[in-house]
Parts: C-alpha cells; structure tokens; sequence
C-alpha cells in the first residue's frame, strides 16, 4: 500500500472512530408515577484495536522513543469530539524520520447526547487512548500524521507503551467505560461505552524493554518488506 493510500485508510479510520452510535437500553422496575428512572445508553465505537506489536506496526508511520515534556492544548478536533495535544521528545527513532520535539494530540473524550423527555443529557466519555501521561517515564510511541492539522496521531488503539523505571513494558490505555449522571428531575443515565477488552488481547504488556524493542524491529522489517505497504 502506498504512503498515501495508508495516509487515506487511516483518515477514514479516524472518521469512523469519530462516528459514533447509539443503542439505548430503558431499565426500570414498577415504581410510583413521577418516581426517577434508570436509564443505560450504550455507546458503541468503531476503533482499530490491537494487541500485539506487529499489529500495531502494521498501521503506523512512525515509531520513536522518549519522554512526554508537557500538555499544549485542548483541541476540538470534531464537534463533541476532544483531543489533548502533549509535546513529547524525541529520543530515538524506530520507524520513520521524527527528531527534537514534536506535538501529538490524543483524543481523551467525547460528548454524547441522549434525548429524554423535554431535556438534552450530556456526558463526556472518555476515549480508550491513553490513562495518564507520567512525565517521567520512557514511553514508546506509535503514530501516523494528523489530517486535519500538522500533529501526530495515534495510528492504533492503544498506541503508546510505557517503560517504568525497572525496564518493563506497560501497554497504555484507558479502561474506564462508564460515565453516571442524572437528569433534572433526579432520572439516573448511565453512558456505557463498547469496545474490545484490551486486557484480554494485552501481549505486551510486562515484556522486558530489550524484547519489546526486538518485537518492533523484527516486525518493522516485515512491515518495510511487504511490497502493499
């Protein structure tokens, strides 16, 4: 596949990742009239989610190595659609020519709306990306250029890998799936966000730093022989 035709998927990718749909489940048990409800809304999202290194490489475009410097900017990517943007320095290079400082925007919530009765219910759910960014930690990133603005973007769910202090490998991403808020009149909303359970797909996790980096390389060469790449 050529850099631009890659360059194409991944951007139709983010778009279905942005698409979001809902399918709303009404809970409720016989309760007096005017008495609060329980709703759950599930929020189902289109994300590429992999496991294992040579999936991940697969879809990116660059690989580095170094250290997060700071939080830039909250940026509005699409409507309801939030990322935040890190500078992150560059220490070494796996896939790809990044050098010095460069600036990524992770996407960490979106909006959802849910129609009930005369009100509009917002909440924001958080996306699978990333946790928490430790500034003090080695992270290993996996990344593609940004469409819409001249930033780096995850080129998978999860995309980074972070090296603690003792050397072992953590697969970064977010699990929290469910945002609780209530209505007016005291109706309980429960926003469930679907995706596949990173956990049980995690092959990275606890690798020592020496295999992880023999994991990339290996599967870079794999990646950069494959003449559809």
């Amino acid at each position: 596949m050529s850099r631009s035709s890659r360059r194409k998927t991944m951007f139709a990718l983010l778009i279905a990742a942005i698409s979001v749909s809902l399918l709303v489940t009404l809970v409720f048990v016989s309760k007096p009239a005017n008495e609060p409800q329980t709703f759950e809304v599930h929020v189902e999202s289109d994300y590429a989610v992999n496991g294992n290194i040579p999936g991940i490489v697969e879809r990116s475009e660059y690989i580095v190595r170094g250290r997060y410097i700071k939080p830039v900017e909250t940026w509005e990517m699409a409507p309801g659609y939030v990322s935040e943007i890190y500078t992150f320095d560059v220490e070494e290079q796996l896939l790809g020519d990044l050098d010095g400082q460069i600036q990524i925007a992770i996407p960490k919530y979106e909006v959802v709306q849910y129609p009930l009765e005369e009100q509009v219910i917002e909440a924001k759910i958080q996306l699978p990306y990333f946790d928490a960014i430790r500034l003090e930690e080695n992270y290993v990133l996996f990344l593609t250029k940004s469409q819409l603005r001249d930033v780096l973007f995850p080129a998978s769910v999860p995309f980074q890998v972070r090296l603690d202090t003792e050397g072992k490998s953590h697969l970064d991403y977010n699990a929290l799936a469910v945002e609780e808020t209530m209505s007016a009149n005291g109706d309980r909303i429960t926003f469930r966000r679907d995706f596949t359970d990173i956990q049980a797909i995690d092959e990275i996790s606890g690798l020592p730093a020496e295999d992880l980096y023999e994991q990339i390389g290996t599967a870079v060469k794999q990646a950069e022989s494959d003449p559809k790449r």
